[in-house]
Order: structure tokens, then sequence, then C-alpha cells
């Protein structure tokens, strides 16, 4: 059983309203399904942006 990842899911939302689509039609477009260049771009650069701030946070912060 897979565990569900938040965070792609919370970026899916995101993208799909500012696009005025569905989430499944982004999670479409993730998986090669449909063919939309925009909504991809998008989505690498919020999930790039995500990465590089959670990195920034692990720094920051000493979790030992």
């Amino acid at each position: 059983m897979s565990k569900r990842d938040n965070r792609k899911a919370f970026i899916v939302s995101e993208i799909a309203d500012k696009h005025g689509v569905s989430t499944r039609y982004v999670y479409m477009v993730l998986a090669g399904e449909r063919d939309n260049e925009p909504i991809l771009s998008d989505y690498l650069a919020v999930y790039q942006s995500t990465n590089l701030l959670l990195a920034a946070v692990k720094n920051a912060v000493p979790f030992n």
C-alpha cells in the first residue's frame, strides 16, 4: 500500500486551480497521458521551489 504524498497533492490542487482544470487532469499531464506544457512547467517550478525551501529549513533547524 502506497502512502499519499500530501505535498504533491497540494501542489497539484494549486496548479489545477490556477489553470482552471481538474486535479485528475493535472495528474494525467504528470503521467504523460495528456500534453499540456504550461501545466507541466508550472508544476515543476513549484515542486522545485518547495524542495529548495525544505532543504533550507532542514539546514537552518537542527534536528539532533
